[in-house]
């Protein structure tokens, strides 16, 4: 019985949604409940400001990625002082010489790309890896080059 009580318990109160991961919502099936998930996490509008001297930035973590996979999801990323007339980004992963993989996505006005986004050959060894975003106009036209590197896997 006292099972019984702590099953419908459990049922009737929801998890806490503070809190949650990006690596958390890509487990939730129903695609709306994913997004909303996505929404909880990342601010929906992120100002951008007018200032030149804003640099355009990106940051990015591990947590959520598998290892020594053929394909693998990409991690989220979340964009800042994007240029206004950015329409895509193409997202490749390298380590040293070696590509392992990427692809190019339309960028959301917010910045942030959730995870799996893209599909990623996963890093095996550990080390420093490079994420390199090219931002593009809808015309084509390069608007600007940044790059990232991190320690994989993790802190």
């Amino acid at each position: 019985m006292r099972k019984l009580v702590c099953a419908i318990i459990s049922l009737a109160v929801a998890a806490p949604s503070f809190g949650q991961s990006a690596s958390e919502c890509r487990l939730q099936a129903d695609a709306r409940l994913r997004l909303a998930c996505y929404d909880r996490i990342y601010p929906q509008e992120r100002p951008q400001p007018d200032d030149t001297t804003a640099k355009l930035d990106f940051s990015y973590t591990w947590a959520g990625v598998s290892r020594c996979r053929t394909l693998s999801n990409s991690p989220a990323f979340v964009f800042v002082n994007i240029p206004k007339d950015t329409k895509s980004v193409l997202l490749l992963l390298t380590k040293g010489d070696r590509e392992l993989g990427g692809q190019e996505i339309v960028l959301p006005p917010t910045g942030v790309i959730p995870e799996g986004a893209i599909r990623m050959g996963a890093p095996c060894a550990s080390g420093i890896y490079r994420w390199t975003a090219t931002l593009s106009s809808a015309a084509g036209e390069i608007v600007a080059v940044v790059h990232k590197d991190s320690q994989f896997p993790g802190d």
